[in-house]
């Protein structure tokens, strides 16, 4: 089960996010991110209790991130990352040292998590 709240605080938007971040709510996450990006010019996502995540999620945030950058307005994940997040980014293969090829401006968010996940 997913649960999104979206909310203002100040001038920025914060999605918070809590449950199975899967493909059963990819629909749910995606629109989600396409309306605070429409009412925000900053939007923060966390995902602190989020208990499962696919690749779908990935997706979402990565094109929910060049869509900010290509309208100049920031989406970052806040908050601290769970375990399993951080692992499943990183099998994944979005941990990385350098963006991917959209990321002309050199914001990715994925860069410089590297050393935010443990070995276990």
């Amino acid at each position: 089960m997913l649960k999104i709240d979206v909310t203002k605080e100040g001038a920025r938007g914060v999605v918070e996010v809590e449950g199975e971040l899967t493909v059963q709510a990819a629909g749910e996450f995606r629109e989600a991110m396409i309306n605070a990006l429409q009412t925000f010019d900053e939007v923060y996502v966390n995902v602190e209790k989020v208990t499962t995540v696919d690749v779908t999620c990935f997706q979402i945030l990565c094109s929910a991130h060049r869509t900010a950058v290509r309208s100049k307005k920031s989406l970052v994940c806040s908050g601290e990352l769970p375990e399993e997040f951080r692992k499943a980014a990183m099998e994944a293969g979005y941990i990385r040292s350098s963006g991917c090829a959209f990321d002309c401006a050199d914001v990715c968010m994925w860069v410089g998590k590297a050393n935010a996940v443990s070995n276990n």
